[in-house]
């Protein structure tokens, strides 16, 4: 796998070449680790064949018709610097409103859109997130048509002292240390913030003061603090006070953690006694203090953490049919999200996800300018902390979450690589179908000389790797709309070897075996699973080779049924030539025109079958992999077992799990049960 630097990266990322008089010294003895290292890992084949491709659009601006609907924020940039930064509700229709409505902008926005040559995107989970990232970003880059807020002032949070007798309730602008409070927010109203907590008094009486006085507070007089300051030693004898106030500041510190159901229901049944007992002015307090309350419920805790950590939350999304992985590295640095960084990977098909983790870790890490205390990632990689700490010079440690916020960041990551993936694919594969493809269907009847409109498509498809666990699909299109309840797959039965001629050969017999079964009793009534209807046009993914294989199943079988070959490098397709009915070679080579909408349905069949075959090969290599080990084991069933797979890998990943890591899926006993059995 090669890397590239990605030219919307530069500027905060470049990446180190291996090669070349200019690098410092520190990348050289890198270097030399990465080199030594490759030698000696088993997975020196996958790092050297797979190539990393980052994102590269140069002197051209990406099509706005793929950018998300989600909330988010937009980054415009040109060759060497960002423009602005903003955030949206809609991205796309935000985004798109720049364009549509350019002579009604100001002069300066107008100069701005001149000079952008790229836009980025980062979806977010909702505009309040959207908002604080928008914040974070802004002042971290400073773009020149960005207002740029210069007294710095910052949301803000709700702080709970901790290791005091006495913890304290308030409200700051930055939190400090987090070895002595807890912090919750940040918030973006603040006058939401105290009357929601001025609510939480009449219920949770709290204390706001760090150190007492001489004499007794309003608080105390209104009976919204439950330890005087003036009787500070008195109640610090009463053992009894002082366990129900941790009582309620462990109530508060619920509410705050998003449990707002059992304050929510005492504060409406307060209002709806007031509002019976016509106390409106009372009901309508009452009403203000839940929407408070309400406002008080995190809403963008995977975008800021508590603790100023240093993290690297990196989420791989496939994409088989294109032989690809998108990858999106979200950089947090002091506890906040404060870069994406966006790749693709090629040539993983056959790869597991453990491996292709591997793979992006050792080349990116190697040469990564700011390297992370933690990198959270959604399975175990198959590369230890400690090789990847010894390339890097720095002690780096992984995480798989499978709850919790750096879950959450996990998902986030995912969400924008899903996107990215989306933006990625040429406009063929956006290809959606409608309700009504007639008169494109036409098109491809005059084009391949069909003897009739080819309302049914049947595609087929064949996967294995050097002929194991061979495969091969059937997808149905009718009238341009995939048919899924007659998808067919097949595990072929009777070729050995690497050999997909004979078991395109195979498949076809037995999917036609079913349109031309003999009739031996007359009064055999034949099922719908026994006959299956005739299609009006067969595709098979592939070229010349493939198509003969085809045609020599058509003769066996007296098939008059339209056939061709549509192979993937240059979207060939192959139309044989017919005689007395019956498809023969030599065969014409047709080119449709790129960009038309018959091309793009022929490549979106295609392309189905593919995916639809690599699915299932990959469902019968999973389950293959050592499934006595685990079924043997009482407790661990079907749905654990899928869940052990998902976050390790593959059965070498669970062994080498730690005790740590499997408890979380089998409890502490059956961890026990696990280790004995191995």
């Amino acid at each position: 796998m090669r890397c590239r630097s990605n030219p919307r990266n530069t500027s905060s990322a470049t990446v180190v070449r291996c090669r070349g008089t200019k690098l410092r010294r520190k990348s050289r003895r890198r270097a030399s680790r990465m080199r030594l290292f490759i030698a000696s890992t088993p997975l020196s084949g996958l790092l050297i064949n797979n190539i990393l491709k980052f994102n590269k659009k140069v002197n051209m601006l990406p099509d706005i018709s793929k950018i998300s609907t989600s909330p988010g924020v937009y980054i415009f940039k040109n060759e060497t610097a960002i423009l602005y930064i903003g955030k949206a509700k809609n991205l796309k229709k935000r985004v798109s409103s720049y364009w549509q409505n350019i002579q009604n902008l100001k002069e300066h926005k107008r100069q701005m859109i001149s000079k952008i040559t790229n836009i980025e995107t980062i979806v977010t989970t909702n505009e309040t997130e959207a908002l604080i990232l928008e914040s974070i970003l802004i002042k971290k880059h400073q773009p020149a048509h960005n207002i740029i807020l210069k007294d710095d002032k910052s949301h803000a949070y709700i702080k709970i002292t901790q290791k005091t007798e006495w913890p304290t309730v308030t409200i700051v602008r930055r939190p400090t240390s987090t070895r002595t409070a807890r912090y919750f927010g940040p918030y973006l109203s603040t006058y939401a913030i105290h009357i929601a907590l001025r609510a939480l008094k009449h219920i949770f009486p709290y204390r706001t003061k760090e150190k007492g006085s001489s004499r007794p507070c309003l608080q105390y007089y209104m009976k919204r603090c439950t330890e005087p300051c003036v009787h500070t030693q008195e109640a610090e004898q009463n053992s009894h006070l002082k366990k129900e106030y941790h009582e309620i500041i462990n109530a508060i510190i619920s509410i705050l953690q998003g449990d707002t159901d059992n304050a929510l229901r005492l504060f409406i049944q307060k209002m709806e006694y007031a509002s019976s007992q016509k106390e409106y002015e009372s009901a309508g307090k009452w009403r203000d203090r839940i929407h408070a309350l309400k406002a008080l419920e995190p809403t963008q805790q995977s975008i800021i953490q508590q603790k100023k950590v240093s993290q690297d939350a990196i989420s791989f999304v496939r994409d088989d049919e294109h032989d690809q992985v998108a990858v999106t590295l979200l950089k947090i640095r002091q506890g906040n999200v404060i870069e994406k960084f966006q790749f693709i990977l090629t040539h993983t098909r056959y790869d597991s996800l453990p491996d292709i983790e591997a793979s992006f870790l050792s080349q990116y890490y190697t040469h990564a300018p700011d390297l992370p205390r933690e990198i959270i990632l959604p399975y175990i990689p198959s590369l230890s902390q400690s090789a990847l700490s010894a390339v890097c010079g720095v002690d780096v440690t992984f995480s798989v979450p499978i709850k919790g916020k750096k879950r959450k960041l996990l998902t986030l990551a995912e969400k924008n690589a899903c996107e990215y993936l989306t933006q990625s694919r040429p406009d063929w594969e956006q290809y959606q179908p409608l309700k009504n493809h007639t008169s494109v269907l036409k098109e491809l009847k005059k084009d391949m000389a069909l003897p009739i409109i080819p309302h049914r498509i049947e595609c087929y498809d064949i996967s294995n790797i050097q002929g194991t666990y061979p495969v091969a699909s059937m997808v149905v299109f009718i009238d341009g709309i995939p048919a899924k309840n007659e998808y067919r797959k097949f595990s072929i039965k009777t070729v050995k070897g690497s050999n997909d001629f004979a078991m395109i050969k195979e498949v076809l017999i037995r999917r036609f075996a079913h349109h031309h079964k003999p009739i031996t009793n007359h009064n055999e009534c034949l099922t719908q699973k026994m006959i299956w209807p005739k299609p009006d046009l067969v595709i098979i993914d592939g070229g010349k080779g493939q198509l003969s294989s085809a045609i020599s199943v058509w003769h066996a079988l007296h098939l008059d049924i339209p056939i061709i070959a549509l192979a993937k490098k240059q979207e060939d397709i192959f139309l044989p030539t017919w005689r007395e009915g019956r498809p023969q070679s030599p065969f014409t080579l047709k080119k449709l025109s790129t960009g038309t909408t018959k091309l793009h349905i022929l490549q979106y069949i295609r392309d189905e079958a593919h995916r639809f075959a690599i699915q299932y090969y990959r469902k019968k290599h999973t389950t293959s992999l050592s499934p006595s080990l685990l079924d043997s084991i009482p407790g661990i069933g079907p749905k654990r077992k899928k869940k052990l797979f998902k976050i390790f890998g593959d059965i070498s990943g669970i062994k080498n799990a730690t005790d740590d890591e499997l408890s979380p899926i089998l409890g502490k006993q059956l961890t026990q049960q696990f280790r004995e059995y191995l």
